[in-house]
């Protein structure tokens, strides 16, 4: 009987902590209520101001339009050069001493090489694409050729009025010699008197005496 009173004292007491834990959770005061956030204010547009271009001078002229430049072709690829050749050679169909020729070149002709294969130039002439062998080809230009000499004019003859007057009316220093002209009087080897030939008239030469 006592057991029993126990069992049921344990029980009540039980109940009390029971009732006094559950009531004080539901007393504990409740965390504030949060404040509502203020709204953001809307963001002003900055205004843009443009201001005039300033004023030209009184009398100046105004800017031209800067002109659009032209396209640029794209270059070319191939590339030459100019050479020379130092000798009569054949233009050739292939880089081969065999090929046939498609024409002759003369010495001192300009040709535009374009590549090579070994010892040969790809080289162009006259319309014409061919090879010409190296050894005949250089980048110096042949030298310009010399202005034909004119032939030095001859000195003209002593005429007779230039002559006569020396010997007219004078009495030669000597006899007439034959193959000799120093003198007017003399005789060429032919027989024909020297005359206007012999070194007394022509002027420049030498001066013998033939006259007193």
């Amino acid at each position: 009987m006592a057991g029993s009173k126990a069992g049921a004292l344990g029980w009540v007491i039980l109940g009390i902590l029971g009732l006094a834990y559950f009531s004080s959770r539901g007393t504990t005061p409740a965390p504030p209520a949060a404040k509502p956030a203020a709204p953001l204010a809307a963001a002003q547009p900055t205004p843009v101001v443009f201001s005039p271009p300033p004023a030209l001078p009184r009398g100046a002229a105004p800017l031209a339009a800067v002109p659009s430049l032209p396209a640029v072709p794209d270059p070319t690829p191939a590339s030459t050069a100019v050479m020379y050749t130092t000798a009569r050679v054949n233009l050739r169909s292939a880089p081969a001493v065999d090929a046939p020729v498609l024409l002759r070149l003369e010495a001192g002709a300009s040709v535009a090489v374009s590549g090579s294969e070994g010892r040969w130039w790809k080289a162009a002439f006259g319309g014409k694409q061919g090879w010409v062998h190296a050894d005949y080809l250089t980048a110096a230009p042949p030298p310009a050729a010399a202005p034909p000499r004119e032939p030095a004019p001859k000195p003209a003859a002593p005429s007779a009025s230039l002559v006569a007057p020396r010997t007219m009316g004078r009495k030669p220093i000597r006899e007439a010699y034959t193959g000799i002209c120093d003198c007017p009087y003399d005789y060429k080897r032919n027989g024909a008197r020297c005359g206007a030939t012999s070194a007394y008239s022509r002027p420049g030469g030498r001066d013998p005496e033939c006259y007193e």
